[in-house]
């Protein structure tokens, strides 16, 4: 595991004590992948294996609810998200552009030394084979690492850190079940990475910032959670 520059925390989160505790662990789940479209979340059971009271559930599972991850249905309970191709299309469009600015700011400020780190990370990437059963969990790991490298280089824990459930929801979202993603899938992502690197290694943030919008952007088509037909008209540029 490389060492990534330390990010650093902030206490914004409305949750202490147990309901964060909980939560946390939770949110885990959703960004490993482990909660899918449509899962009914049943509160006694989840109280019951936490070992804890009601409230503790209901406020962890208020804070999902409040970041999108799950919808609360009369009648039937807490049920995960089943959210439409245009929806998804959205959320990364939106991440993307946020992505993108933390690129433009790296190219701005990172130091040439610094640029190692993203090469070592991008070279594990590419060392990863495809796969006939969705997304590889470790795959997507490294990939969370060289995105954490270039916010690192951003020099900007504070925005980077308020965009941080945009990450867990991403993982989330593109852990949805692809049906393949093989190698030629790898080798295009591959490219964009090459290139973003090269934007900040050259420190023009303009073009740092717009390829990574358009790296991101493109997670859902490349991943297969959307078709190319089910995001047209969400790819124009």
């Amino acid at each position: 595991m490389h060492k990534i520059p330390h990010e650093t925390s902030f206490s914004e989160n409305p949750l202490s004590g147990k309901s964060a505790s909980i939560f946390a662990e939770m949110e885990g789940r959703f960004a490993a992948g482990y909660y899918k479209f449509g899962d009914l979340l049943s509160a006694g059971d989840l109280a019951k294996e936490f070992g804890v009271s009601m409230q503790p559930i209901r406020s962890a599972i208020g804070q999902l609810r409040a970041l999108g991850y799950i919808k609360v249905e009369p009648q039937v309970g807490s049920r995960v998200i089943s959210p439409t191709n245009a929806e998804i299309m959205d959320f990364f469009c939106l991440f993307g552009r946020m992505e993108g600015v933390l690129a433009g700011l790296a190219a701005e400020r990172h130091g040439q030394q610094q640029i190692a780190l993203l090469d070592k990370v991008a070279e594990q990437i590419d060392a990863c084979q495809g796969s006939e059963r969705g997304l590889p969990e470790h795959y997507a790991r490294l990939v969370g690492e060289w995105h954490a490298v270039v916010r690192s280089l951003a020099h900007a824990p504070a925005l980077a850190w308020r965009l941080r459930s945009f990450w867990s929801m991403s993982d989330f979202l593109l852990l949805q079940g692809a049906a393949s993603f093989d190698s030629e899938q790898i080798n295009i992502a591959s490219q964009q990475r090459r290139a973003i690197r090269d934007a900040i290694k050259a420190k023009d943030a303009a073009l740092a910032e717009q390829l990574m919008y358009e790296h991101v952007r493109g997670k859902p088509v490349r991943t297969g959670i959307v078709s190319k037909e089910g995001a047209s008209g969400k790819q124009a540029k």
